[in-house]
């Protein structure tokens, strides 16, 4: 999961803190930007759920 979450650390999106542990330990955060996505996102997924079934027909 680490690695997926490292693909989308960017400063203004989201930041990542890391603490010293055994193992180590990242706390990942959205910034005020990222959080104004929230509802962009919220859309998109009502969207989905609306054509899942042409998105399964499509998509598989």
């Amino acid at each position: 999961m680490s690695l997926a979450f490292k693909a989308v650390v960017r400063p203004w999106l989201v930041t990542r803190k890391v603490y010293p542990a055994m193992p180590p330990k990242m706390v990942y955060k959205l910034t005020d930007f990222g959080r104004s996505l929230i509802p962009v996102i919220c859309v998109i997924g009502l969207w989905g759920d609306e054509h899942k079934s042409h998105l399964k027909t499509v998509f598989g």
